[in-house]
């Protein structure tokens, strides 16, 4: 069974989320800009948590 993407959402510093499914499940993969670091989680706050942290790590990498 592959796993399929079905949604992706970009966020303003190059953090996403994918909205994955594999085996009837559903998952999501945050990942920083360029996918140097990725988590998967198992619900949708952890997605957007984790999206939050990454993309203000990301802003103060840039404000520097």
């Amino acid at each position: 069974h592959r796993e399929t993407v079905d949604k992706v959402t970009t966020y303003p510093h190059g953090t996403t989320i994918e909205v994955l499914h594999k085996h009837g499940r559903r998952s999501y993969r945050v990942c920083t800009q360029g996918g140097g670091m990725c988590r998967i989680t198992e619900d949708d706050y952890q997605a957007q948590t984790y999206a939050k942290i990454f993309e203000e790590v990301a802003w103060h990498v840039v404000a520097k």
